[in-house]
């Protein structure tokens, strides 16, 4: 916990049956020299556009355009949605949903797992 060495993995299964998934391999990862963390992602699809949120802390949640046919980045460009600076700039676990022609990202915000200490909430922001 609280390291920016993490990496995300691509598995595909036909059935999602446990013992039916394949290893696509790495997606992306990070490392102490990026601003953010490899982390907490979710995959948003759209028609053939598939879209990579993800991110925890650091610099906040950021999103990756994926090859539908690869599930692998089709560029190094990494764009930020969301960033928090208080309380350690707790923010993770996005989510990206579309209603009518609004986008909207929910991300969960403070401390998790404290148990009854826990602070955890979850945020929703729209598009415009």
């Amino acid at each position: 916990f609280g390291s920016q060495n993490s990496a995300i993995f691509f598995a595909k299964s036909s059935t999602g049956l446990p013992g039916s998934w394949e290893n696509e391999g790495l997606v992306t990862s990070t490392s102490s020299s990026n601003n953010y963390n490899a982390i907490d992602p979710n995959l948003y699809i759209e028609g053939n556009n598939w879209y990579l949120s993800l991110g925890s802390f650091w610099t906040g949640i950021k999103l990756m355009t994926l090859s539908s046919s690869t599930g692998k980045p089709t560029s190094t460009s990494v764009t930020s949605l969301a960033q928090r600076t208080a309380n350690s700039g707790a923010i993770e676990a996005s989510v990206i949903y579309k209603f009518g022609n609004y986008y909207y990202l929910f991300s969960s915000w403070d401390t998790c797992c404290q148990g009854t200490s826990s602070t955890y909430n979850i945020r929703v922001g729209r598009s415009t």
